[in-house]
């Protein structure tokens, strides 16, 4: 079976505070909303899946499932250059390996 959309990547930290599984949960329910087919979960803090919904959407669908004020959430499209950070992240080094990578 064939999917469109485009194929992305996510990673991301949720706050160790007594809430991680409820955000946890949040994020894995977005993501499966967003979820054209399959989501591969398989390693800690990573999934894939392919999306009709573009880079921005994603990002935007993410970070509502987050508190943006102490987790965050990085996405990225393997195929492509092209990268969002969503909430806490306060590593330049990132901008160093992705300086692709806009912060929203």
């Amino acid at each position: 079976m064939k999917f469109g959309g485009s194929v992305y990547w996510v990673t991301f930290r949720i706050a160790n505070d007594g809430h991680f599984a409820v955000y946890l949960n949040h994020l894995k329910a977005a993501i499966a909303g967003l979820a054209e087919g399959k989501v591969w979960s398989e390693p800690a803090s990573f999934f894939m899946f392919r999306s009709k919904v573009d880079l921005d959407a994603v990002a935007a669908t993410l970070g509502q499932a987050i508190r943006e004020d102490r987790d965050f959430v990085l996405v990225g499209m393997p195929y492509q250059q092209k990268g969002r950070v969503v909430g806490n992240w306060n590593d330049d080094r990132l901008l160093q390996l992705m300086p692709y990578a806009r912060f929203i």
